[in-house]
């Protein structure tokens, strides 16, 4: 009988301080992991300062009990184009962590204005060398103090910017199809976005014309797409009032289930944010499921809570549920 491929780990990724105790933990594991393979753990050479900029990051990935599964980081290098990538870690028995927080990393590193990420290790370690090879990363001249220790391999990857992030004003056939699969997906999955299951083509072909109508100055809808297939959207409405101007409301965040846990909401949101002020706006809102996923996401980008409201709404399946309202100051 054929094999069926076992599940991916569960996890989440998250950025942390380095000091934070669940990502001293993983580092310490990689620390004797990398010690037993080579006998130098790299802990000398890793500066957690150097993560800490305006153009870095630290990552980890957790599972469903909050457990460290992962960790990576990235840091600048002198060049400007390329950052270094530092701490790659996946714990023993898990399945895709390791793959997930690399691929959210070249999508930060690209975000972050990279062109390439550059990483070293031994060749001892033939698990990492497999690993990057597989996911594209080829040999490099050695770069930095690494020219001065024969026993490092440097590999770097050009990063390609796949991702596409657009303002549309107009809905042409293609895109209205994927918009409204777009959408039933994210019902099917739960989320409580105004609409009840089963959501056929016809409602959802009706709710995006309508859309389509709208859309203008006041009604602004950005779509993100990898190559010609889209992954989400995010819709920005701004107040007209007289006495209102000065604010908007982010509406329908949708991020398709094929494409979750690569950080596209948190690229939807921030091309938000950079709309909002080129319109003037000083201030956003938003409303949400109160306990969903979603929340976690407003938080970490700068979204405070003002409060719930009881009975708000429904979930997909008919339940009522609690709605919490965010605002964030630009």
């Amino acid at each position: 009988m054929p094999q069926i491929a076992a599940e991916p780990t569960a996890h989440r990724l998250l950025p942390l301080d380095p000091a934070a105790p669940v990502a001293l933990e993983l580092m310490q594991a990689l620390n004797a992991e990398l010690a037993a393979i080579s006998g130098d753990s790299g802990a000398a050479r890793f500066d957690p300062d150097t993560v800490r900029g305006e153009r870095a990051l630290f990552m980890v990935a957790l599972g469903a009990q909050g457990e460290g599964l992962g960790c990576a980081a990235l840091r600048p290098l002198g060049e400007g184009h390329a950052a270094e990538l530092k701490r790659m870690y996946a714990r023993a028995g898990t399945r895709g962590v390791g793959s997930a927080l690399l691929r959210h990393l070249e999508l930060q590193a690209l975000d972050l204005g990279y062109r390439e990420l550059w990483l070293e290790t031994r060749p001892a370690n033939a698990r990492a060398l497999a690993f990057y090879r597989r996911h594209g990363y080829r040999e490099i001249a050695s770069y930095g103090d690494y020219a001065l220790r024969p026993d490092s391999i440097c590999l770097g990857k050009t990063l390609v910017p796949a991702l596409l992030l657009n303002e549309v004003a107009q809905l042409d056939a293609s895109l209205l199809a994927q918009l409204c699969e777009l959408l039933i997906d994210s019902v099917q999955r739960g989320a409580s976005v105004g609409f009840l299951k089963p959501l056929g083509m016809a409602e959802a072909q009706a709710y995006w014309q309508q859309v389509a109508r709208s859309l203008g100055p006041a009604q602004r809808l950005l779509v993100l797409q990898e190559g010609q297939q889209l992954l989400g959207s995010v819709q920005l409405a701004l107040c007209q009032k007289p006495n209102g101007r000065h604010r908007g409301e982010l509406q329908k965040l949708f991020v398709h289930s094929r494409a979750r846990g690569r950080g596209l909401a948190s690229l939807l949101l921030r091309r938000a944010d950079e709309l909002a002020r080129a319109a003037g706006c000083s201030l956003l809102v938003l409303d949400t499921e109160s306990g969903s996923k979603a929340e976690q996401v407003y938080r970490h980008l700068g979204w405070q809570h003002a409060g719930n409201i009881p009975d708000y709404a429904s979930t997909p399946e008919g339940r009522l549920h609690p709605t919490a309202l965010y605002f964030k100051q630009l």
